[in-house]
């Protein structure tokens, strides 16, 4: 019975060591929206924040993204599915406090619901292609315009 056992085993190793093996080569789909990865690594470039960057092809994001905090400073990115058809996640959340940015783009992430930019130094702001916007918070910045 031993023997049977053997000689079978050793017929299915022959046999599986004849079967080509072919590579898998798995496209990595991003799992963040690509623009809206842009646009964070943008923000984070054009203000000169000390935020680790995205890589570009939206595979992952920093875990620093989650929950920043330097002293007083956060930098939080939030994100989520827009669609069952969606996907990638898109940005929901952008939360910028205690940096000191003079300048923002949030243009490009069309899908946000929740931005707070209190305590920083922006004087003007165009949301008007945020359509989805329903919490802005902008306290203890020196505005002179908003749009």
């Amino acid at each position: 019975m031993k023997k049977k056992i053997l000689s079978l085993t050793l017929v299915l190793v022959l046999i599986l060591s004849l079967v080509p093996v072919v590579p898998v080569v798995a496209a990595a789909p991003g799992t963040y929206n690509l623009g809206d990865i842009a646009a964070i690594n943008a923000i984070i470039t054009n203000n000169g924040l000390d935020v680790p960057l995205a890589p570009a092809d939206g595979s992952s994001v920093p875990a620093e993204w989650g929950t920043l905090q330097g002293g007083h400073s956060v930098f939080q990115v939030r994100w989520w599915y827009s669609r069952a058809d969606e996907p990638n996640q898109r940005v929901s959340q952008l939360y910028i406090r205690n940096y000191n940015i003079t300048t923002l783009d949030v243009s490009g992430l069309t899908e946000l619901g929740i931005l707070d930019l209190t305590n920083n130094r922006l004087t003007s702001l165009d949301v008007s292609n945020n359509t989805k916007l329903r919490r802005l918070e902008l306290n203890s910045n020196p505005w002179k315009h908003l749009m």
